[in-house]
């Protein structure tokens, strides 16, 4: 899904689109982070800074990397080249992190 992202912000035709793109891609990044919420975790947040409270909460070595998404979703400001390095690499990690919670589990 994120992959997905980069090659539209790569290709869009302009700044506008490249940065509208770019503000989709960091609320999909923030919102996917609820995969991580532990089981009883409470309520689904509701608001992106409630998403990205949640995210540090279990991750606050994760603070620069929530709040460059948080202000890429207000207000998009990053070169395509830098947010698509960025949205790969917070892709990778949050994968990284959905392995190693699925990695204790057992499926019957």
């Amino acid at each position: 899904m994120l992959a997905g992202y980069a090659t539209r912000i790569a290709a869009a035709p302009t700044e506008g689109d490249r940065l509208r793109l770019q503000k989709e891609a960091a609320r999909k990044w923030l919102r996917a982070t609820n995969v991580l919420r532990p089981p009883g975790g409470g309520d689904w947040p509701r608001t992106l800074d409630a998403h990205a409270a949640q995210c540090l909460r279990q991750h606050p070595d994760q603070a620069a990397r929530v709040a460059f998404f948080l202000a890429e979703a207000q207000s998009p400001s990053a070169s395509g080249a830098a947010f698509t390095q960025r949205v790969a690499q917070a892709a990778a990690w949050l994968s990284a992190c959905v392995d190693e919670q699925v990695g204790g589990l057992t499926l019957r």
